[in-house]
Order: structure tokens, then C-alpha cells, then sequence
């Protein structure tokens, strides 16, 4: 099936492709009050959402989305997170529920900055549930070779998925 873009408000857009049986959504743009998640809620599932493009989301925007998952649990639709922008895992980091319940994110992108070229980069990690994150402390900076460093502390990663029992 085609894609299609489904315009949420405020400068959100979600791209939706129903393919496999699942439904994949990729979000572009910044979360803020004005997103209505209201017409992704019609989705069937599993669901598959891709937060790569997520560049902003407010405090408002916050409220919005956990209530946005939380509904989406509440009907019964499976959902998973894959390539989680940073901005976003800020965002679990401070908010237990952000990810609801039962959804599971797959994929997440750590930012790492240079010291010595001030370079900005991501590397894209792997989410295996029960598991350490295997989150580099360094990486090489892609302009200059030197070793890029996390942005954010390590300790930050240890529990960012744990979910109580």
C-alpha cells in the first residue's frame, strides 16, 4: 500500500503505510499541543512507529503523547518504537510512562559530540529487552578521527527501559 501523510497539527506530520499485516507510522516534525494523535488511534495493529524525525516535543506535547499511548494500550494495540530520536529518550529518561506499559521500544539513536571539532553525531543502538544497552562511551568523530564523546551520562542508559514488574 501507498503512503500517506496525515497532517496532526502544529508542524507534525505522520507518514502511514499499512504493509505485512502491521501498520508503520514514521513521525516528522516537532510534538507540541497542537498534535492530534486522535486519527492514528483508527491504525490496526501491530503498530510501528519511527521517531527518527522527531526534532522537538514540548511539555504539552509530553502530556499528549503518553496519552496518546496510553489510549493506544487501552485499545489493544500493540505498538513498538524503533530509531527513538534523542529528544524523545530524554523525554523516558524523566517520565517512566512515556512508552507506556506494554509497547516496546526497539532502536534508539545516542548523540555524541567532539571535543575537539564540536561535531554532533548519532549512532543508532539496538534495544534487546533484558539486556544491557550496548551504548559506546566513545566513537571516532566522523570529520576529524578524534574520539567523539556521549552526550549524555552513561548512568542515563542503565535503566532506561526498565519496567516495573
Amino acid at each position: 500500500m501507498a503512503k500517506t501523510d496525515q497532517e496532526l497539527g502544529g508542524s507534525l506530520v505522520a507518514r502511514v503505510e499499512v504493509r505485512d499485516g502491521a501498520t508503520w507510522i514514521a513521525l516528522i516534525g516537532k510534538v507540541t499541543e497542537a498534535a492530534n494523535f486522535t486519527p492514528l488511534m483508527k491504525q490496526r495493529s501491530p503498530v510501528h512507529v519511527d521517531l527518527s524525525a522527531v526534532e522537538r516535543i514540548n511539555s504539552l506535547g509530553v502530556r499528549g503523547w503518553v496519552h496518546f499511548v496510553r489510549d493506544c494500550e487501552a485499545a489493544g494495540l500493540a505498538m513498538t518504537f524503533d530509531r527513538v530520536s534523542p529528544v524523545m529518550i530524554q523525554q523516558v529518561s524523566m517520565i517512566s510512562n512515556f512508552f507506556g506499559a506494554r509497547s516496546q521500544v526497539r532502536s534508539l539513536f545516542v548523540p555524541y559530540l567532539c571535543p575537539k571539532c564540536n561535531s554532533e553525531d548519532t549512532k543508532l543502538v539496538e534495544v534487546t529487552p533484558g539486556a544491557p544497552l550496548p551504548v559506546a562511551l566513545t566513537v571516532p568523530c566522523p570529520k576529524c578521527g578524534s574520539p567523539m564523546q556521549l552526550e549524555e551520562l552513561e548512568e542515563m542508559y542503565a535503566s532506561l527501559f526498565d519496567k516495573p514488574t
